[in-house]
């Protein structure tokens, strides 16, 4: 059945998106979720001859849209074989930008967009598994090429990884039980289908906030399954690098943490949000506010309810501070609230429905998906590392405290020295007092020597002074003793 572009996707934020990108008629532009193609069809009708616009989607379903034609169905861009020379598909992960761009020869770009989530045509095909309303087999793969599924992720991953899923990426209160309690399933029967992973997860929600939390349970899911966050920083970086002086960068985000990483990214550079200063504490980024957070209104969310958790935020690089900002971008939007991850939000991006069909009899397009084939396999090679891997090797390479921190931090620089120089002095200072114990124990020893010495010597000569003074007593009385002999006294003998 041939699906009309509304049905296929309504796009979100139309106007305010196209609008926010200030689009040139010359300029080079990128859609990175091409989806059911509702922005690049109002992309491409406001640029020239000279204009190029390039629409990433890894989905079969979205390449058959597109080399069909239906994308274009009911536009006068139907029938305009000049505007459709200035679109290019790219079927490939909006991860590879930057490989893609240089192969196609592209050096720098005007304006970035990226509508991203699931589009409404991949939750209301019920053999997708993006959605529990029906009851069919857990897959949730964007790309029908890849090979893990979610079913495979369930069975294969231990509780303690099953429970950092559901806790990270669907902010899970009760992500161990939920974890725990699939583990226990799986050993008697594997838990293969949506209806399965809802009747495990079904015991542990409130009854109130039962359809909220089990959004949360299946955008964890998918998410983990395509490695969602991990493409999207990659794209954002590479977006960064591509974009030229003045372009701009306008992302949709459908829940806070893919909303966080956007933020992050246009406000410090990183998707961390590390704020890096130069010496008088002026933030480094490479992107400069254009207008505020837009949200849709009340009558966008009425015709279209899957909007009512949308982001748009819109940026331009800063490296052109001459570039006037309309005055529509300069108008106060609603502010926004909170992205509810607990609804299934439609974003433009990936569509896709049906199996994909290889069997092209054309040996021009089978010529051309081998190309394809190699270059996405040569991306996969360049792959930039994991933000945690990233900073590993940083913290491994010793680039903790640069220049900018330091400068930045200079209170607890001086702190720091202000304690080391104590510390140092202390030690001194004790060094010091311990040499000085040494010396006076060192004399203190030698005077108890000495004493030692002399009252050896004193005591020998009060022995000699003795001997002395007994010889001449001696002499003296041998002196006075008389000189005739003794008398002789007789004691008689008793009778």
């Amino acid at each position: 059945m041939t699906l009309s572009s509304a049905t296929y996707h309504i796009p979100v934020l139309l106007k305010e998106s196209i609008e926010g990108l200030n689009v040139s008629p010359d300029g080079t532009y990128a859609d990175m979720t091409f989806g059911g193609g509702g922005h690049s069809r109002e992309l491409l009708s406001r640029l020239g001859a000279g204009g190029r616009l390039f629409g990433f989607d890894q989905d079969g379903d979205a390449e058959a849209r597109v080399e069909s034609g239906e994308w274009l169905e009911g536009s006068p861009l139907a029938d305009d074989n000049a505007a459709r020379g200035t679109f290019t598909f790219v079927r490939s992960n909006f991860r590879y930008l930057t490989n893609w761009m240089r192969y196609y020869g592209v050096d720098h770009l005007d304006g970035v967009l990226a509508d991203l989530g699931v589009s409404s045509h991949h939750f209301d095909d019920s053999s997708r598994g993006f959605s529990f309303r029906f009851d069919a087999p857990l897959d949730m793969r964007m790309n029908r090429r890849a090979k893990a599924t979610a079913a495979d992720i369930l069975a294969r991953y231990d509780e303690e990884e099953l429970a950092r899923v559901f806790h990270v990426y669907g902010e899970l209160k009760n992500a161990r039980r939920l974890a725990s309690a699939i583990v226990s399933r799986r050993r008697t029967a594997p838990v293969a289908t949506t209806g399965d992973l809802v009747a495990v997860a079904g015991e542990l929600l409130r009854r109130d906030r039962e359809k909220k939390e089990l959004a949360k349970v299946f955008q964890a899911l998918r998410i983990e399954v395509n490695n969602e966050m991990g493409a999207l920083e990659e794209m954002l970086l590479a977006a960064t690098e591509m974009l030229r002086p003045g372009g701009r960068l306008v992302v949709i985000t459908y829940h806070s943490i893919e909303d966080r990483m956007v933020k992050n990214i246009m406000k410090a550079g990183n998707v961390a949000g590390t704020v890096e200063q130069d010496f008088y504490g002026r933030i480094s980024t490479p992107y400069r506010l254009v207008g505020k957070v837009t949200v849709p209104d009340d009558s966008e969310q009425q015709a279209n309810p899957r909007s009512r958790s949308a982001k748009l935020r819109k940026e331009m690089t800063k490296k052109d501070q001459d570039i006037q900002i309309t005055a529509a971008e300069e108008a106060v939007v609603v502010p926004a609230a909170d992205a509810a991850a607990g609804q299934e939000a439609a974003p433009e991006p990936e569509a896709d429905t049906t199996e994909e069909t290889d069997d092209d009899d054309a040996a021009e397009k089978a010529e051309r998906d081998a190309l394809k084939e190699a270059i996405a396999q040569q991306a996969r090679e360049d792959e930039q590392p994991s933000s945690a891997t990233f900073t590993l090797r940083k913290i491994l390479g010793g680039d903790i405290l640069t220049a900018h921190l330091m400068r930045s931090q200079i209170w607890l620089v001086v702190l720091i020295v202000f304690f080391m120089v104590a510390y140092i002095s202390n030690r001194y200072s004790v060094q010091k007092d311990l040499l000085e114990i040494d010396r006076l124990n060192k004399e203190l020893k030698d005077a108890k020597y000495k004493a030692l010495s002399s009252s050896s010597q004193l005591t020998e000569k009060c022995r000699e002074s003795h001997v002395l003074e007994v010889i001449r007593h001696s002499k003296d009385s041998i002196l006075k003793m008389p000189s005739q002999p003794p008398y002789i006294i007789t004691v008689p003998k008793n009778k």
